[in-house]
């Protein structure tokens, strides 16, 4: 059985800070690297003003800041925003209004890859962010 959007972002519940064993992405090798969770990014997410925008990479200099080392892990944050954003859509089927939910679409430009993996699809996305006066 798959769990829940949920449910996954329920799994990852303390940050954690690894050393890089190996060169990926923006990574390298023997960096102290922040492993967040989806809760804290959306902490993050919730600290912007409405009609402003950041970029997962914005999130992870934040977040590597606020623990004191070198980088977030940019595969994680990934994950962990895509989780958020699934978990904000489905209070919004129930629902609830997007002035209540994490707001995923300040940091998901169209143009992102994960914006295209949204199960909104982009056309729900779009209008998020016109709402909002951000680039569409």
């Amino acid at each position: 059985m798959c769990k829940s959007w949920r449910d996954k972002y329920k799994t990852k519940t303390q940050p954690e800070v690894r050393l890089a064993n190996f060169d990926f992405a923006d990574v390298h090798t023997g960096e102290e690297v922040l492993v967040s969770t989806p809760a804290e990014i959306e902490a993050e997410l919730r600290t912007l003003p409405k009609g402003t925008e950041t970029t997962a990479s914005e999130l992870r200099r934040r977040l590597a800041a606020k623990h004191h080392v070198e980088v977030t892990c940019p595969i994680t944050t990934g994950l962990f925003l895509r989780i958020i954003a699934e978990v904000a859509l489905e209070d919004m089927a129930h629902g609830k209004p997007a002035e209540e939910v994490a707001p995923f679409w300040r940091a998901i430009p169209l143009t992102a890859p994960l914006a295209k993996k949204l199960s909104c699809g982009l056309d729900t996305l779009k209008a998020l962010r016109r709402q909002e006066g951000l680039t569409v």
